[in-house]
Formats: structure tokens, sequence, C-alpha cells
């Protein structure tokens, strides 16, 4: 059979039913252009609030002092402490997540408990936690995930992608992301039973708090991964010695860094501690947010919140503020 003949056999004979045709297909092409639009615009709008090189993005997110984040996170003063602490929950009534005749945890009720063991927070590698937004790395199914364009090219495609498949809630929230700072230390639960997972991801440890920080602490990670990589391929081309020296020298302080940035400081509590303040109700948000409203909180407790406070920002700081000297004299200390 020929072309021609094929295509007449295809083609409706009918005039009314062949236009009727064309304007089927052209209002498809529309829509499936206008959905690769849509979905191109919710890409770019994702990382619009986001630093483009390491340097910005640790200058925002990691440059606070510890006097300077204590007074953001005055339990008697400002929105923060409401916000991160008072509003906040955990739900573990979600698919993944669920922990059985459960709906959530209060973040206070975590950090109140942590408050009276008197605990510090422990330094941990945070490939090592699984955060809310990673159970979508087990699922084949991605493509509905808007992954906005990289800001270094040089970013390992991988990195990038799975970073936004886990991330996007969080990368894409302008509020949260404005006002965070990385180095607040975030709450994890350690399971109890190692053939026995408390997360979706199979690691060491559920994160019961702080998964906006975590996320962007993993977005100054592949930044850094990306500069790291652009260094290396300019040793290919560096013109003697000198300029190929200096180059070494900057690859060695993003590796370093991105040691640095690969930990943080975490509250660590164990899995019967956790689902002992575990809370049951039909509808977690609303009661949550009848307990925020009505909650009273003494002055003893919050002189005694402010000290705490104090004591964990300044041990946070001075392990950040002191890594690089560390590293330094390490390096001395091998020459």
């Amino acid at each position: 059979i020929s072309k021609r003949a094929l295509s007449q056999e295809l083609w409706p004979s009918s005039p009314m039913l062949s236009s009727l045709v064309v304007m089927l297909l052209a209002l498809i092409c529309t829509l499936c252009f206008n959905g690769v639009m849509v979905h191109s615009a919710q890409a770019e709008e994702t990382s619009l609030n986001l630093p483009k090189t390491s340097a910005e993005f640790f200058a925002l997110f990691s440059s606070k002092g510890a006097s300077e984040t204590l007074e953001l996170l005055q339990i008697d003063k400002g929105s923060a402490f409401n916000r991160w602490v008072l509003w906040s929950l955990h739900s573990v009534n979600k698919h993944h997540w669920r922990i059985e005749n459960k709906s959530h945890a209060r973040v206070f009720d975590l950090l109140n408990w942590s408050r009276q063991q008197g605990l510090m927070p422990r330094l941990i590698e945070i490939n090592k936690i699984c955060h809310k937004g990673m159970e979508h790395l087990q699922e084949v199914d991605n493509n509905d995930i808007a992954i906005p364009p990289k800001p270094n090219g040089q970013i390992p495609t991988s990195s990038w992608t799975e970073l936004w498949i886990s991330c996007q809630k969080q990368l894409s929230s302008k509020e949260r992301t404005a006002s965070n700072c990385i180095d607040i230390p975030g709450i994890v639960v350690s399971s109890s039973n190692p053939d026995k997972p408390n997360n979706p991801c199979k690691k060491e440890y559920r994160m019961v708090d702080g998964a906006h920080r975590m996320c962007l602490r993993k977005y100054g990670l592949v930044l850094l991964e990306g500069e790291m990589a652009e260094l290396q391929s300019l040793l290919t081309t560096a013109n003697g010695l000198d300029e190929r020296q200096d180059i070494i020298d900057k690859i060695t302080d993003k590796e370093n860094m991105i040691t640095k940035v690969s930990q943080a400081m975490f509250f660590e509590m164990d899995q019967e501690m956790f689902e002992s303040v575990l809370i049951y109700s039909d509808n977690p948000v609303r009661h949550h947010k009848e307990w925020a409203q009505t909650v009273h909180l003494s002055q003893v407790l919050k002189d005694e919140w402010k000290l705490w406070m104090r004591r964990v920002l300044a041990y946070v700081h001075d392990w950040r503020d002191n890594y690089q000297k560390d590293i330094e004299n390490e390096e001395n200390e091998e020459l």
C-alpha cells in the first residue's frame, strides 16, 4: 500500500470530522507545551531564592555568632521560638514514617526532654540520617518533581537530582530558608533494633526536627562539589608550577570544607524515649495548634531554657569556628 493510500485510509474523509481531529491535536499539543512550560517555570522558581556560590551560601546561612543566634531563638522574644519550637511538630502517621497508634510529637517536648537531661549535641555524619523527603528516593517514578537548572554546570548531575528529589519541599519554602541557620542543632532518633530501621532509608538515624536546615546544608554541599570539580578541570590548563600549586591549595580547601559540612551537631535520643512522648489525635494539626495556643511556660522554665541554649550554641559555634584551625594544626604537624 502506498503512503498516499495509507494516509487516506487513516485520515477521516468527512471535512467536519477532519476539523475536529485538527482541533483536538492542537489542544493536546497546547496542553503538553503548557505542561512543560509550567514544570520549567516551577523548577526555575524553586531556586530563585538560593545563593549560587558556596561563599554566598555560608555567609548567609552559617555566619552568625553564638550570641546572635541565641538572640534569634530567645524563648520570650520575637517569633522564631514560636515558629521553630512551640508550633513545630513531627508527624508519625504518614505511610513511610508511621508509628502505630500515634500521630505526632511536639518538637518542644523533644527539646525540653533534652534540656532536662542536660544533653549537648553530638557530631554526626549527615549521610547516616534519613529526613522526610528522602523516601522519594526509593520511588521509581520521580518525573513529577521539578528540578531547577544547576547554578554551576560542574555540579554532578546525580548529586543535584538527588538533592531536589529529596529536598524540593524544604528548599522551595522561601519563608523557611530565608531565616534559617544551618548551625542550629536538629534532633535525631537512633533505632533501638538495627534489624528494624525506624526510617524508610534504612539509615542509622531518623530525623525528627531540622529537615529544612539539613536540606540547606546539602545544598551548600553540592555547591562545594561543583566548585571543586571546576577547580579540578583547571588543572589541565594550568600554566606553570605556581599556578598549579595555587589550584591544588584551593582544591584542598574545598575538600576540607566538604568534610566539615558533611557532618553537623544533633541532639540524639533512642527510639524508646522518642515513642514515650508521642501523642495520638485524629487531627494532629488542630490538636497541636490548640496546645500551642494555651500552653503556659513558667519563668523558671524560660530562665533554665536560656541557660541551656546558651551552652548549646556556644558549644556548636566553638566547633564550627575552630574546625579550620584544627585542620591547619594537623597539616602543620604533618609537615
